[in-house]
């Protein structure tokens, strides 16, 4: 089985997103700053949707950059199967989870999505031709946000981004 490459696209904007239910989050340039910096290579994965515990892997993020307030990541060890159904717009839709706080974000995964409407609009698709934070999932069909908060009083954070055209 052979892998490939995912060159630079775009997976997440700054910006005010609001969730499901009405809560908003500001995003900032800084924040996604922050998600670059704090970036370690092939420690997140590509996954389908937002997994629990150990959904395979479809490939790994191996770069991120921000440019004009969008963060976009580049990926390898990319199944070959998973590529051709994204680039079949199988999964056109793209949502990333953030961990950690404002100013201090980390990437846990990039979940790719089925037919879904965007939750922040504007975003392409990708082809044209348990960590301490809060949690939000901005889910566009119901907008939901998922928000745990442990014991410890940490939290997680999920950023649900979805793309469609």
């Amino acid at each position: 089985m052979e892998n490939t490459e995912f060159d630079w696209y775009e997976i997440f904007t700054a910006g005010t997103h609001t969730d499901s239910n009405g809560n908003t989050q500001e995003f900032t340039a800084a924040d996604l700053d922050s998600v670059v910096t704090n970036f370690i290579p092939k420690t997140s994965p590509l996954v389908i949707g937002h997994p629990k515990t150990n959904d395979p892997a479809w490939g790994w993020v191996s770069d991120l950059k921000v440019e004009d307030g969008k963060l976009f990541a580049k990926a390898e060890y990319v199944a070959t199967e998973f590529a051709e159904a994204v680039e079949a717009k199988r999964y056109p839709n793209r949502s990333v989870r953030l961990e950690g706080e404002p100013g201090n974000y980390f990437l846990g995964h990039v979940g790719y999505l089925g037919g879904k409407p965007p939750a922040v609009a504007g975003m392409p698709w990708q082809f044209n031709e348990e960590s301490k934070g809060a949690v939000f999932e901005f889910a566009a069909s119901k907008r939901r946000v998922y928000l745990s908060i442990n014991h410890q009083g940490t939290y997680k954070l999920f950023v649900h981004t979805l793309h469609g055209q």
